[in-house]
């Protein structure tokens, strides 16, 4: 679907990540079970890829005189920070912890609870460098993943700044 029916400019992942299906080697399972995730940046995007999954269910069962039904469950919404309050976070850093600390980050089709905020309200979510020289990088949503806590200062200095930068336009 993303390859063949999506503007590449246009980011979205489609993901099989479990296939659940019988419990015997010498059976043919009555039922299967596909779930997945998908995420887009577009909400026309998500619409035309569950219509896509929805057209493409439908066919392959009924080729094989199946049926099928795609079952779409709401998961976060895309984060995505407002833009003037994005420019006050990343100026705030750089009078903050410097310029050279500042980076700004490319569109991420990662999902976050900030986001359900960002509907009710301006706001720019950022990432907490928190590496640790020497120590191997472990990604966020991994079992060994460790937070440094050395980088709480660090946290709380941004966090403060923000709150007093936006108060005081």
């Amino acid at each position: 679907i993303v390859s063949r029916e999506l503007d590449p400019l246009d980011p979205a992942v489609v993901s099989i990540t479990t296939i659940h299906a019988g419990n015997a080697y010498n059976i043919i399972p009555e039922r299967v079970e596909i779930l997945g995730t998908i995420r887009t940046y577009s909400p026309a995007v998500r619409r035309h890829i569950i219509s896509a999954v929805d057209r493409i269910a439908a066919n392959t069962a009924k080729a094989h005189r199946c049926t099928a039904r795609v079952r779409v469950v709401e998961g976060y919404p895309m984060t995505v920070n407002d833009e003037k309050m994005a420019d006050l976070v990343a100026q705030t850093g750089c009078a903050v912890i410097g310029a050279s600390h500042v980076q700004p980050q490319q569109t991420s089709l990662g999902a976050e609870d900030f986001s359900f905020y960002l509907k009710h309200a301006p706001g720019a979510f950022f990432r907490l460098g928190i590496a640790q020289a020497g120590k191997p990088f472990v990604p966020l949503h991994n079992p060994k993943f460790d937070f440094n806590d050395l980088a709480i200062p660090t946290g709380v200095k941004m966090l403060s700044a923000v709150a007093i930068a936006y108060l005081s336009q």
